[in-house]
């Protein structure tokens, strides 16, 4: 769960949040059933209309703001309720409630706790709660105990050590931090392929996840 800033509400919504909010109580009233939002279109720094969902993957740098997973790769872009819409249905549209989520983060429904971190939240850093374990999993690593107490909730909300994600993260390390064997081209002898292979793996600074596996130096 990578640290990410907010942008500045966009005036669509602010301007639109009160008759969207109605709308929806009133729907719920109604129907007896939790609706689904009416996104409005908002208008971007460059002055273009977008979905809120592409406003806000250019803050998330097109990952979820849970997992961390890319969008657009193995999940749709959603938009997730922090606190969920069907128990605070007067946050269904205020703008800090709202997140990209994928697929398999929005499973989590209506599980929710207050005291659960946000990554938008001042003074927020992966460093300072979790780390990242060579085999996939995230560990709490916060020293303070408030700030551990609220890291182990966010693990529990948020599935944060769902099977399929600490498969996909101990795969993305592998690939990483383990040298991919290469056949050798004729004429060339295995020291200078070794050589050629190593000036082309990225450096550290180049590999995803570079600033969790600073918290451990045997990962890097």
């Amino acid at each position: 769960m990578h640290a990410w800033e907010r942008p500045q509400e966009p005036d669509e919504l602010k301007t639109q949040h009160p008759a969207l909010t109605l709308a929806f109580a009133e729907e719920h009233q109604r129907t007896g059933k939790v609706p689904s939002c009416d996104w409005p279109q908002v208008k971007n720094e460059n002055g273009e209309m977008e979905t809120l969902q592409k406003m806000l993957s250019r803050s998330t740098c097109m990952h979820c703001s849970y997992c961390d997973s890319l969008m657009g790769y193995s999940s749709r872009d959603t938009i997730d309720h922090f606190l969920p819409k069907k128990h605070f249905p007067h946050l269904a549209y205020v703008w800090t409630n709202l997140y990209l989520c994928c697929d398999g983060c929005q499973r989590k429904g209506t599980k929710y706790d207050e005291e659960a971190l946000r990554p938008d939240e001042a003074e927020y850093s992966f460093s300072r709660y979790f780390r990242y374990r060579r085999n996939g999993e995230m560990s709490v690593v916060a020293t303070d105990e408030n700030d551990r107490r609220r890291a182990e909730i966010t693990l529990n909300v948020l599935d944060l050590n769902d099977v399929e994600l600490v498969r996909d993260r101990a795969a993305e390390f592998r690939k990483h931090l383990v040298p991919r064997a290469r056949p050798l081209r004729p004429g060339l002898d295995s020291k200078t392929a070794l050589a050629r292979q190593e000036a082309q793996r990225p450096s550290y600074e180049d590999r995803p996840f570079r600033d969790f596996f600073a918290q451990d130096p045997a990962l890097g």
